[in-house]
Order: structure tokens, then C-alpha cells, then sequence
């Protein structure tokens, strides 16, 4: 059974603290306060959609620049679901732009405080559809590739491709005299992340084929993969796409087995190597 109806905890990321007494600091309480309520905002739209679906939500963290929620369903559902909840998060910025209006009409705020809101909701959702990994657009590109690649090589060029995309528009606000320290300390935290991720890459591929064992995946769309008996076991699951749930045909001796029987030989006897081994 997917998801829970266990709560989530929401953390608040150091830098966000920081962010937070500087901006007091400065006499801008009201501006922060707008601006942190547009991300939880957009936060609450992915952990409705989440929730919505069975997911099972393990926390919401909110830093300086944004939000991250961290689920590990994510990677192990239908391309449609995880499309409707990384969609959810921008989604928000309608409903709060439709609030602003209403805002407006009312007088309820401020002038000037209403083009902050009205600017800064628009930045936040151009900024969050930048195919960068963990992004919302960077998620959307990772399941685009999901399509056509093995989960392995869809994660690792999303990051790379997050990576370039850093260092290019990096480059391109410097020679366009657009340098800010705030820039930088955006593309340093992005920079980081990917490349912690790119390095716990093989955690969340166990993580990804763990699940998938665990879990009922008859909901996806069949994939037949067309292999050798003397493929080695672990370069088989290296093939395996988000995507679909995999149908293998052995075609040299012209026998099928499921993704879930080459997962079951995998966790519970690793010392079979080869495919050939799980039908014997």
C-alpha cells in the first residue's frame, strides 16, 4: 500500500534563520513575511498533491532560497503522479496571484507591498521552472528523460545538465553586469546540492530498486527488456526506467521473468551474477 496519513515535520534550514534576522534586522519585516509565505505556499501545493495521491511525506524543509520536501515515493510512481505533484508547487502561484487581485480590489494591502508580493511571486515561479535539479523544473526535465533513459543515466544527466546550466547563467550575469552576492550564494547552494546528490547517486538507486521490490509496481506501463542469459544481474537492473515495470525475456532460451523475481534474486542472493542463475 503506498503512502500513510503519518504527519510531516517542517524544518527550518539554518540559512533560513539567518535570512530571516537579516531581513528584521533591516526593517523589512513585512517584506519577509510575504515572501516566506509565497514558498509555503508553493511548498503546501506539492504536499497537498502528495498526500492527495497516498504519498507518504516525511518532511518540508525551507532554507533561504526555497523549499525541499522530501518523499521516497517520488521516483517510484507513475509519470503522471509525479508530474502532478512537482506541477502542484507552481500551480500555487495562480491561486496566489488570483488572492493578490482580490488584495488589490479590497485595498487589504499596501501599494507598495503589493508590487513586492506581486513581483516576488512571479520571480519565484520563472525562477523555480529553470530545469536545475531539485528545482520544479528541473524535476519535470528528470521525468522527461525518464522517458527514454534508465533511471541511473536520467539522474546523472539531469545533474550534469543542472551543473552546466549553474555555471552558464553564472557566466552570462557576470558579463552582463548582473553579479549579486545573493546570485552567488544561490548558485553556490545549487552547485552544492548537485553535486552531493550526483554523489549519493548510487544510495538513491539502491533506495530506487528497493523500492521497487517492496512495492507494487503493476500500476506502471510494461517495458520489455531483451537480454542474454549470461547478462550480469547487476547491470540488468541498471536498465531499469522510473517509468515502466519491466518485463525481461531471456532470448537465447526463450523465457520470460518478471522485474520482481530479478529484484528478489538480487536483494536475497547476491552471489547469482548472471540472469541465467535466476531461472535455474
Amino acid at each position: 500500500m503506498f503512502g500513510s496519513n503519518k504527519k510531516f515535520k517542517i524544518k527550518w534550514h539554518p540559512s533560513l534563520i539567518i535570512g530571516l534576522i537579516g531581513g528584521v534586522s533591516a526593517g523589512l519585516f513585512y517584506e519577509v513575511l510575504i515572501l516566506y509565505s509565497i514558498v509555503l505556499f508553493h511548498e503546501y501545493g506539492h504536499v497537498f498533491m502528495a498526500k492527495h495521491l497516498g504519498w507518504q511525506v516525511q518532511s518540508v524543509t525551507i532554507w533561504l532560497f526555497g523549499g525541499i520536501m522530501k518523499t521516497d515515493d517520488y521516483h517510484n510512481r507513475s509519470s503522471y503522479e509525479q508530474f502532478l505533484v512537482t506541477i502542484a508547487g507552481p500551480l500555487q502561484h495562480v491561486f496566489i496571484y488570483l488572492l493578490l487581485l482580490i488584495c488589490s480590489y479590497l485595498r487589504l494591502i499596501e501599494g507598495s507591498l503589493l508590487s513586492f508580493a506581486r513581483n516576488y511571486n512571479q520571480l519565484i515561479l520563472l525562477f523555480n521552472l529553470v530545469p536545475i535539479w531539485p528545482l520544479d523544473g528541473g524535476k519535470m526535465y528528470h521525468l522527461v528523460l525518464n522517458r527514454w533513459l534508465p533511471f541511473v543515466k536520467a539522474y546523472k544527466l539531469t545533474l550534469v545538465t543542472s551543473f552546466v546550466l549553474i555555471s552558464t547563467l553564472m557566466i552570462f550575469t557576470t558579463y552582463m553586469s548582473y553579479f549579486s552576492v545573493n546570485r552567488l550564494i544561490l548558485a553556490s547552494f545549487l552547485s552544492w546540492q548537485n553535486y552531493l546528490d550526483y554523489k549519493q547517486s548510487p544510495y538513491l538507486f539502491r533506495r530506487f530498486l528497493i523500492g521497487r521490490y517492496q512495492i507494487d509496481m503493476t500500476h506502471l506501463k510494461k517495458q520489455e527488456l531483451l537480454v542474454h542469459s549470461t547478462t550480469p544481474i547487476k547491470e540488468l537492473v541498471e536498465k531499469f526506467q522510473s517509468a515502466f515495470t519491466h518485463v525481461i525475456h531471456i532470448y537465447d532460451q526463450d523465457q520470460y521473468v518478471t522485474e520482481h523475481d530479478i529484484l528478489t534474486v538480487y536483494f536475497n542472493h547476491p552471489t547469482y551474477t548472471t540472469v541465467n542463475q535466476c531461472i535455474k
